[in-house]
């Protein structure tokens, strides 16, 4: 059994993907969410429509899977969360609407992680 993340997993394609994962039930899944700081020392997921901010707790809930709620701009946190949570694979669908920036962080952690053996990049 493999741990698999899906970064960009609580929308549009990354959705479908983190849905077939768990339905399956061969793997062990994670979704890697932006997390982004609120006003009263709050951090939330910043969620696919970039107008709407969730807890992690309301949308794990909803799609059945814990995120992972993470700055992709700090390459040792990145490599810190892949390795604490012993993530084999990492799946990318992340928006590059904004640009390739997260996509590019993510990639360099990935290849720094000592258990992270596959990345499959959006673009």
């Amino acid at each position: 059994m493999s741990v698999i993340t899906v970064a960009g997993g609580t929308g549009g394609l990354g959705r479908a993907i983190v849905d077939a994962l768990i339905s399956e039930g061969k793997h062990t899944t994670f979704v890697l969410g932006r997390e982004v700081y609120t006003p009263g020392n709050r951090y939330t997921n910043y969620i696919s429509d970039h107008h709407l901010l969730q807890t992690s707790e309301s949308k794990e809930k909803e799609i059945g899977n814990r995120i992972l709620a993470l700055n992709y701009s700090d390459i040792d946190t990145l490599v810190a969360i892949l390795e604490t949570n012993k993530i084999e694979v990492v799946i990318s669908t992340l928006n590059l609407i904004q640009g390739a920036g997260a996509e590019h962080t993510l990639i360099q952690a990935t290849a720094k992680s000592s258990v992270t053996k596959r990345y499959i990049p959006s673009i």
